[in-house]
């Protein structure tokens, strides 16, 4: 099971995430704040990281072996 620890964008908690649960990741901007919005299991999930940083942490999890 390959996981990653992002953090949630109200709290800055961390979020441990099953990389095989995200079905979808979408970029939101609000003024000059970017962040994203995770799918997972019908469920969004709002997250501090950008968009460019959630998929580096998805391929280097999925790099490992």
């Amino acid at each position: 099971m390959k996981i990653i620890v992002l953090h949630d964008r109200y709290s800055n908690e961390p979020v441990v995430i099953r990389v095989d649960a995200i079905d979808a990741i979408k970029k939101v901007k609000d003024g000059n704040e970017e962040y994203s919005d995770l799918y997972i299991n019908g469920v969004y999930q709002t997250i501090k990281e950008t968009i460019g940083t959630v998929m580096t942490k998805i391929k280097k999890a999925e790099s490992k072996e």
